[in-house]
């Protein structure tokens, strides 16, 4: 019936029409551009954030009666239970989470203290978890749960070690909770944004001038050569959101401008190892070695392949060299 009074009235129907979703977190940068995302493609949307004025803040700017906020806490239980039991009495089930509350701070070992370690795992671990273990008994089947993590879980950044550690343990739940949820055809997904431009950096610790500085850094490292927005990372959410991604479950999907796995000197030193060894090859594939049977083999069917005989002798003279940076 709703389809059929969306073609009468000439509505459009968006990627998630009619669905419930819930976003923890939904109160500023990412989880707000995704909440307007989902609101925009037809879902009812609850956000959640720790500051009532803010959530009032966001539910102006997200401007639509699809959309209402529930104070509290993720490391509370207690806040947990009044969402869910918020959610249940209004439309009595969830078809998507997006678990993407979550907090960081910057400390190297030496400075690492309990407290920045205990409010770290409380809210990006243990609120994270508890979050999507109370948001199931409302999960209709075929729903989808995102996390949200980051790619500081699988880089070796300086003052990042507590805060990566949390962010590999999000991606690690994915994989488990994958098959936990496999039964009820729940998929269960990682979102691994690189630098993006939200209120996390000036909650870091750092000055204005510091934190200018670390985005001038952190721009020279991605290929594409800038900082990505909250509005990207919601694509990227409503794609694993929607039944477009209908067939993928326990990936983590990084949106990082093609950021390198390997920063600073390392990623130098792998490019000079890598420019070496082209050279040996170069050297190799030019001398006038001893044709080997794999290089009579490719005189053979020279004819059939033009060139193939030059390609082939250089992928077998260099493939013991590159061998190593598989």
């Amino acid at each position: 019936m709703e389809k059929i009074m969306q073609k009468l009235t000439g509505a459009s129907e968006g990627k998630l029409n009619g669905k419930v979703a819930i976003i923890t977190g939904g109160n500023s940068g990412m989880g707000l551009a995704t909440a307007k995302r989902f609101v925009a493609e037809g879902a009812h949307v609850v956000i959640t954030g720790r500051r009532q004025d803010q959530i009032d803040i966001a539910l102006k700017e997200i401007g639509s009666d699809k959309a209402i906020g529930v104070q509290g806490d993720v490391a509370n239980m207690k806040d947990l239970d009044r969402l869910y039991a918020t959610v249940k009495e209004k439309y009595g089930h969830i078809d998507i989470l997006f678990a993407n509350a979550g907090l960081g701070n910057l400390a190297p070992i030496g400075q690492v203290t309990e407290e920045n370690f205990d409010l770290h795992f409380n809210v990006n671990v243990k609120g994270l978890l508890f979050s999507v273990q109370k948001a199931l008994p409302l999960m209709k089947e075929g729903g989808s749960i995102i996390l949200n993590s980051s790619i500081a879980g699988s880089k070796g950044m300086p003052a990042f070690g507590v805060y990566a550690a949390t962010k590999a343990a999000v991606r690690s739940f994915a994989r488990s909770w994958t098959s936990d949820l496999k039964d009820r055809k729940i998929r269960v997904n990682t979102l691994s944004p690189g630098p993006i431009t939200t209120p996390i950096f000036g909650k870091m610790g750092l000055s204005e001038q510091q934190v200018q500085e670390f985005s001038a850094n952190i721009v020279q490292s991605v290929p594409m050569g800038r900082i990505g927005t909250p509005e990207e990372i919601a694509s990227a959410v409503l794609f694993l959101a929607s039944n477009e991604s209908s067939y993928i479950s326990g990936i983590e999907l990084a949106v990082d401008g093609g950021k390198p796995l390997f920063p600073g000197k390392l990623a130098l030193e792998l490019r000079t190892r890598h420019r070496q060894k082209r050279r040996r090859c170069d050297q190799r594939a030019n001398s006038n070695a001893r044709p080997s049977s794999f290089e009579k083999f490719c005189k053979e069917i020279i004819v059939i392949v033009p060139d193939f005989k030059k390609l082939a002798k250089r992928a077998f003279h260099c493939f013991e060299d590159f061998a190593d940076l598989g």
